[in-house]
């Protein structure tokens, strides 16, 4: 399912009218549905592309300012929290360390210590993100709005990014790179090859797939800044690491940057 670009932050936009049946909105949030009560009854589904957790409107789910976040906290005293809110308390720490878009059912009813009483449910159609998590409190707030990689109308300034990143570690492959460079290049494209302009594949999270590729790699001493980042579809991207006109299609990236960022290479 396709998700709007623009998303109105308003509380009541989000308020569930119906009650929907949970195999129903876990089949539009893209998580594959089990046959089993058990299954249906866990307050968050984790899948390789998507996090789904369950949250109750008005108490958790609140307005702070133009925002509408998730106000949460895991309790760290073992006899305070429940195994349900082990769940949930993975399934955030699962999205921050995989980079994991969160989808959330929104609960309105009557909540309840035990026993809560759902009178509505529905899918809210925004991507959520966690956007603050203390591993020592247990707190944690989860921001409503578009996929950060789908935000089109919405670029940014150019990130400076960084000319000279460290290669310390470059002796086992891992050069540290600047994921604000990565975003604006990938919000940059619109969701299309900046190469052979073709739309990326339609990912379960709405947003159109394209890849961040360095056309002077890092470790050649390239640059991790947005005049030598392009966004390229899976085809050409495997092409430029592995193709034999890789030097050819080296040369042709550096045009189009130079034209999309009005910037000389050095």
């Amino acid at each position: 399912m396709m998700i709007h670009n623009k998303i109105k932050n308003m509380l009541s936009e989000i308020k569930p009218f119906k009650k929907e049946r949970v195999s129903d909105v876990l089949k539009q949030a893209g998580i594959k549905v089990k046959q089993n009560r058990y299954f249906l009854s866990l307050p968050a589904f984790i899948q390789p592309n998507v996090i789904v957790l369950n949250f109750w409107y008005g108490s958790q789910i609140i307005q702070r300012g133009e925002n509408i976040i998730v106000d949460w906290k895991f309790p760290k005293k073992s006899e305070n929290h429940s195994v349900r809110m082990r769940l949930v308390d993975n399934a955030i720490k699962a999205s921050i360390e995989n980079k994991i878009a969160i989808r959330i059912i929104v609960l309105d009813g009557e909540m309840r210590s035990k026993g809560s009483k759902v009178s509505r449910r529905g899918l809210d159609q925004a991507i959520w993100r966690v956007t603050k998590y203390n591993r020592n409190t247990g707190k944690c707030t989860i921001t409503r709005g578009d996929e950060i990689e789908n935000a089109f109308d919405d670029l940014s300034d150019a990130p400076e990014g960084n000319k000279s990143p460290d290669r310390s570690k470059a002796n086992i492959n891992i050069i540290e790179r600047d994921q604000r460079v990565r975003l604006h290049v990938i919000k940059r494209s619109k969701g299309k090859c900046e190469y052979c302009h073709i739309l990326g594949f339609l990912t379960v999270n709405g947003s159109y797939y394209v890849e961040a590729h360095h056309i002077i790699s890092l470790s050649d001493s390239g640059r991790d800044t947005i005049d030598n980042v392009i966004a390229l579809c899976p085809y050409h991207h495997r092409q430029a690491h592995y193709g034999k006109d890789a030097d050819l299609l080296e040369t042709k990236f550096k045009k189009v940057l130079k034209n999309l960022n009005c910037e000389k290479y050095d």
